[in-house]
């Protein structure tokens, strides 16, 4: 009986240790969970504060600059008017010395009496300016006399007082003139007048003297050398001062009008095949969006993402069929002998802006997304493209993660959702082969380095991890055919590189481990019964091999070194994942392979 009720006891103690410990491991399970997802959320939170705070930094300096500008400016302008007094006083003196002597030649006046006399002629006596100011009105004539206007003929009198402006000709304004009001009473009538700057006198002055990047030649200046095709007897610069010689209105927005301008050069250009202006107008129309608010730049969504991507595919377009070409080992197709004068980065980098003014608004951010295109997205994200512009659409979508699309929005008809699912496929597609590409220099660029290549894997980390923000994007990666078992051979291959000690890159190859491995314990705890994970390590090369051997090694790594860095959090990820990976029987035994200090906790 004894034995009896001893086994009993410790068959129920068992039970109750089990029990405790499932107790134990499902709220170490839930912390962790939430650890994680508080973890991405801080970062992404910590990421975008980081490029707003850059952006609203690089606005201040802009301010400042602009009231820098806009002192030399107003400087400028008063020597300019003091010239033009100057000028005016010259011409007045002038003019007064030639009736002085138009009236010594004339016929003498007769002399008369006077009562006091000094023993000068009258003729030579002349009275002070100032005296004869001060002097009272001059009393009644006498009966008889008439009063005539003295004609041009008649003598005038020595004292010339100074000419009134409205006696002198009205100079012609120039644009360097703008920042004196234009007053009511000397507008003239013809149609067409120039903005009365009130609201902002800066923008437009910003603008007209605003260079290019590179050149110490202002825009305006630049652009008098161009002319379109279809109208070779007008300048571009000619367009811009018409687009500006409008009725005023106290309503009219003058930033408006200037950008209006620029974006409807920039459209005119690409009509027309006439590329080479397209770099100045896009950096000017970057510098007007800059010096603006968000609210200005969100306005031009519709009218500034099409003729982006058409802006960027005229690049992007042939290094794109020449890398398929090659890759089919077939002839690349004919390019021009002449490589066109556009900037791809400038263009992405306009887009970046506008999308970066759309955070923290929905509704502008999903218009932003339906004007983008899915064919522009993954032709960028090919790897014939540069690396700067490969990172800058990376950036754009780390931006597009929303509640319920990912990337590039297509419209509802037409089986909408079914060709939106494969289009959002396609994109991860793209972005986990990012992680195992290998880029060559570009011709004529700087040579590809390995640093700037872990970069740019670390971008594609955090596009992954922005999409684990959003149910919809979880979602897509964890039914995604190949991305979980992409990501366990990154880890893998990643894990492996930091035994080959890299000073340049094992920082980053630190950060791409950290990651990864919270991705990989997102997936595969949250969505769990979704995902067969023996399946997906299928698709791969050696998957289970590949993934218990990098669990391993990061479950019981010794952060020192090579591995410093790791974090903890990534360790303990990786044993809960090997535990329910691993039968008992496999658990004990690598148990025995691996003594450390950690396994026996």
């Amino acid at each position: 009986m004894v034995e009896e009720a001893r086994s009993a006891a410790q068959s129920k103690a068992g039970e109750a240790a089990i029990l405790r410990q499932k107790y134990d491991m499902s709220a170490k399970e839930y912390e962790q969970r939430i650890s994680t997802l508080r973890q991405l959320h801080q970062e992404a939170y910590a990421k975008q504060k980081a490029e707003l705070d850059a952006v609203r930094r690089e606005r201040e300096s802009i301010a400042a600059d602009n009231k820098f500008l806009e002192h030399d400016l107003a400087r400028e302008a008063a020597k300019a008017r003091q010239a033009q007094r100057t000028l005016r006083e010259d011409v007045a003196g002038d003019k007064r010395k030639e009736h002085s002597g138009g009236s010594r030649t004339g016929t003498p006046r007769k002399s008369r009496a006077l009562p006091f006399r000094d023993g000068f002629d009258d003729r030579d006596f002349v009275l002070s300016p100032t005296k004869a100011r001060d002097k009272s009105r001059p009393g009644t004539p006498k009966a008889g006399a008439k009063r005539k206007r003295p004609g041009a003929g008649t003598e005038q009198s020595p004292v010339q007082g100074e000419p009134l402006l409205l006696s002198q000709p009205r100079p012609q304004r120039s644009p360097m003139d703008l920042d004196q009001p234009i007053h009511s009473d000397s507008r003239p009538e013809a149609a067409g007048d120039v903005f009365n700057l009130q609201s902002k006198p800066d923008i437009l002055h910003l603008v007209l003297n605003h260079k290019a990047h590179g050149s110490e030649e202002r825009v305006m200046e630049a652009l008098a050398r161009f002319t379109f095709p279809s109208n070779p007897e007008k300048k571009l610069s000619s367009l811009v001062y018409d687009a500006l010689s409008v009725p005023s209105a106290p309503a009219v927005d003058i930033a408006k009008v200037l950008c209006d301008a620029f974006v409807s050069l920039w459209d005119q250009s690409l009509k027309e095949s006439f590329f080479e202006p397209i770099d100045m107008i896009l950096n000017t129309i970057q510098f007007i969006l800059g010096s603006e608010s968000l609210m200005f730049a969100r306005a031009y969504i519709e009218k500034i993402v099409p003729l982006a991507i058409t802006t960027a595919d005229i690049v992007a377009l042939p290094l794109g069929r020449a890398a398929i070409a090659q890759s089919k080992m077939t002839d690349p197709p004919a390019t021009d002998k002449e490589p066109h004068q556009v900037n791809a980065f400038e263009t992405l980098t306009l887009l970046h802006g506008i999308s970066l003014a759309c955070v923290g608004h929905s509704n502008d951010m999903e218009t932003f997304w339906r004007r983008m295109e899915f064919d522009f997205v993954l032709l960028m994200l090919m790897k014939a493209q540069p690396l700067s512009q490969i990172s800058l659409m990376l950036q754009l979508l780390r931006l597009s993660s929303l509640p319920s699309t990912f990337g590039a929005i297509l419209g509802d008809e037409d089986g909408g959702r079914e060709r939106q699912a494969k289009r959002e496929s396609e994109t991860v597609e793209r972005l986990t082969l990012l992680l195992f590409d290998k880029f060559a220099s570009a011709q004529g660029q700087e040579p590809t380095t390995q640093r700037d290549i872990m970069n740019l894997r670390v971008e594609v980390l955090s596009v992954l991890e922005a999409m684990c923000l959003t149910d919809h994007g979880s979602r897509i990666l964890a039914t995604h055919k190949y991305a979980i078992g992409r990501l366990i051979r990154f880890l893998h291959d990643t894990t492996s590189a930091l035994r080959h000690y890299n000073s340049t890159t094992h920082d980053l190859q630190i950060r791409c481990v950290n990651t990864t491995m919270r991705l990989l314990y997102h997936l595969l705890t949250t969505y769990s019964s979704v995902i067969d994970i023996r399946a997906k390590l299928s698709v791969i090369h050696g998957g289970p091999h590949k993934h218990l051997i990098a669990l391993t090694r990061l479950a019981f790594s010794d952060p020192v070194f090579y591995e410093e860095g790791i974090e903890l959090e990534a360790m303990d990820a990786a044993h809960q994942l090997l535990d329910e990976y691993l039968s008992p029987v496999e658990g004990e035994a690598l148990l025995q392979i691996f003594s450390s200090g950690r396994s026996e906790a």
